[in-house]
């Protein structure tokens, strides 16, 4: 899923989650990740944070919540026809908590050697480290 392009988009987008809260999320550069319920079940949310972290992803918005089976068979509408466990995805999607984020990519800074010269570190946008 990719960020809304516009402010209908965003008004829809929100509406799969609850907007009656303050929220950090910014629907800018971003997309959507969504923690299936069997994983909470199994208590590795942690786990799931923890690798998104480490892979270089910022959460910039969480919140859990439970969704009813039409609003988990429109968040998943864009996979119905296409992939063969669709209705599987829809029952696992309303079978307990989610937990959706907002996440988005933070590089590392790059790493240069001291051969790279002054011009390409200039277009690269770093510093020699």
């Amino acid at each position: 899923l990719a960020c809304p392009s516009d402010a209908d988009e965003a008004k829809l987008f929100s509406s799969f989650f609850s907007t009656k809260r303050l929220t950090t999320a910014t629907y800018e550069e971003c997309t959507c990740c969504a923690i299936k319920p069997h994983i909470i079940k199994e208590k590795l949310v942690g786990q799931v944070l923890k690798n998104l972290i480490s892979n270089g992803f910022v959460v910039s918005a969480i919140q859990m919540f439970k969704m009813e089976r039409a609003a988990a068979a429109e968040f998943l509408e864009v996979y119905d026809g296409v992939v063969p466990e669709y209705r599987e995805m829809v029952d696992e999607m309303c079978s307990g908590p989610i937990v959706a984020m907002e996440i988005r990519f933070k590089p590392t800074s790059i790493r240069i050697n001291n051969d790279t010269s002054a011009e390409e570190r200039q277009q690269r946008g770093v510093e020699k480290v």
